[in-house]
């Protein structure tokens, strides 16, 4: 058991009569005429001007460590009244790299708005591409039941996607051509059609490696729309 401290009144500070010093008489007449001393570490809120920085404009840490180090000096001469040339160029410092952020942030924004709004128009015309390229290999004709003219024209318009989409990825973005035009393994494709109307049937000879190109030309457009911030 710890001895219990012994019981001690609340003091009443109107009845409080114990001696006072003339340090305590001066810092309470002060109180009384200018209020309370303004807290340091709440200088951010001061109505100064300079204070006021928008500390949001940046996500970096380290610009907003800046702010608060070319800050510091400010409020402490601000609080303690004086003001010399020192102030005016720590302001300036202030105001110069809150410029700075302000543009670099802009600029960066612009950027991005325009990219992304170039994607998005690279992204309408693959789709474009995508949709005419099913078109394509829905219309394939049964090559038994089809007469030679309508195969021809088939293989054509195939070839014709083909290159069209080609010239569009080479125009716009020489990468996104090479991935498109890689043909790798197309032997491996899929020889078995899945009409719309009607049963399945194989597609053999020339006609098979026209369609089993158009099938991996259709499967590499596919990857650069999925990822086209790699290729554009």
């Amino acid at each position: 058991m710890h001895p219990s401290k012994p019981f001690e009144p609340p003091v009443n500070p109107a009845a409080d009569n114990r001696p006072r010093d003339a340090a305590h008489y001066r810092t309470a007449r002060s109180t009384r005429q200018h209020g309370p001393k303004p807290v340091v570490t709440s200088f951010l809120k001061i109505a100064h001007p300079l204070t006021r920085v928008p500390l949001g404009v940046c996500d970096d840490r380290r610009s907003k460590a800046a702010y608060l180090i070319m800050l510091r000096p400010i409020v402490e001469r601000f609080l303690s009244g004086s003001y010399g040339p020192l102030d005016r160029l720590l302001e300036i410092g202030v105001f110069v790299l809150i410029a700075y952020e302000v543009v670099v942030g802009i600029c960066k924004r612009y950027k991005e708005r325009k990219r992304r709004s170039y994607l998005d128009k690279m992204l309408a015309a693959l789709s474009g591409f995508m949709k005419k390229g099913q078109q394509v290999r829905q219309s394939i004709p049964r090559p038994l039941s089809s007469q030679a003219d309508e195969i021809q024209s088939w293989m054509a318009s195939a070839r014709v996607w083909s290159t069209e989409t080609t010239e569009f990825l080479d125009h716009h973005s020489p990468r996104a051509s090479v991935a498109f035009s890689l043909i790798v393994e197309a032997e491996k494709a899929d020889t078995v059609v899945h009409p719309k109307e009607g049963e399945p049937f194989h597609v053999g000879g020339q006609f098979r490696e026209r369609y089993q190109i158009l099938l991996v030309q259709l499967d590499n457009l596919r990857q650069i729309t999925r990822n086209p911030e790699a290729y554009f």
